[in-house]
């Protein structure tokens, strides 16, 4: 928009041709220049996506279309709603080892901290008393919130927020979620992510799944496509589930869809090899291109393959895979 070289470049290039803008995060910047180009925006109303974009948008989204998600709550924006929500949380789900903050702007887990209820021995011998859920029981736990958990919150990334003031401040100003944890190693917890589109006619399409690769606790440093931690997921059913529910909402283009799995607990066997007894919850939505989306459809062009939308299992013909691998093999060398 601050180059009329490009402008009339572009121009030229689309000129008798059928063209549209694909955004990465819309905004009105993005409708502003389809105008100056006289082409359509592949998204909807950039306010709408930057909602259900939130961690507490994404909320409603999956309460809406009945998707499984870890107990919390969410839209919290006051420091004292923080603590009691989570007294509450811990009073009714005692079960739960740890609970998970979320700012509600962030990404890559950079508005991510935690906190461990074994890391309290007082909450812990609450725990192994097995009281009943009184009011006693709920002022006893926030007062110990409320002396603990500046000391005993765990921030995924310290250098953007040195300490529980600095966070807590961010997290108020932009809210926030509190969700559970699965109770099980952090290294038994599987992170996925899928892909898909949503044309302005409502018919959606599957991109593709990953699995996440973490450089540290819940901060994504690659993924591995496809995703094989839920053999049996079936994508498709999923994609159609919340691609409606935010079609109606008025938001189309392209959206991912964040979910992590874990074995069942009530499961006696330990083996999680069988992945019919895998459980998986939805945690987050991303209403816009990321970058891992766009890498998928280059990956397409240069491959021609079929993917399969129910298990996202990705196909290529056989000379086209044995060249791709030849390649590798030679830029590895």
């Amino acid at each position: 928009m601050y180059s009329p070289k490009v402008l009339k470049r572009i121009k030229q290039l689309i000129k008798g041709k059928t063209a549209y803008l694909v955004p990465s995060i819309p905004s009105n910047d993005d409708i502003e220049l389809s105008a100056l180009l006289n082409i359509p925006v592949f998204s909807g109303d950039p306010q709408k996506n930057a909602l259900y974009s939130t961690k507490s948008g994404a909320k409603t989204i999956f309460n809406t279309c009945d998707m499984p998600i870890p107990a919390g709550s969410y839209n919290i924006y006051d420091e004292k709603e923080f603590v009691l929500t989570l007294t509450k949380l811990i009073a009714y789900n005692f079960n739960v080892n740890t609970w998970i903050f979320k700012i509600d702007d962030e990404f890559n887990g950079r508005g991510h901290a935690s906190f461990s209820i074994e890391q309290c021995k007082v909450l812990v011998e609450l725990r192994n008393r097995k009281l009943p859920v009184t009011e006693d029981l709920i002022l006893k736990i926030h007062e110990i919130l409320n002396s603990v958990l500046p000391l005993k919150i765990k921030i995924a990334m310290p250098h953007l927020h040195r300490n529980y003031s600095e966070y807590i401040r961010k997290f108020v100003q932009k809210g926030g979620v509190i969700e559970a944890a699965p109770n099980c190693m952090p290294s038994q917890v599987s992170s996925s992510c899928i892909g898909f589109k949503i044309d302005p006619t409502g018919e959606i399409e599957v991109l593709g799944s990953y699995d996440k690769c973490f450089s540290h606790e819940y901060v994504t440093c690659g993924y591995f496509f496809p995703q094989k931690a839920v053999p049996n997921l079936n994508l498709y059913t999923i994609c159609q589930t919340i691609g409606k529910a935010l079609y109606d909402q008025g938001v189309f283009g392209y959206a991912s869809l964040d979910i992590i799995s874990f074995s069942d607990p009530t499961n006696k066997s330990h083996d999680d090899s069988n992945s019919g007894n895998k459980l998986f919850w939805a945690v987050d939505l991303n209403c816009y291109m990321t970058s891992y989306v766009a890498s998928t459809m280059f990956f397409e062009f240069l491959m021609g393959g079929q993917l399969d939308q129910y298990s996202g299992v990705y196909t290529i013909p056989k000379q086209i895979s044995g060249f791709f691998c030849l390649n590798i093999q030679i830029s590895l060398k």
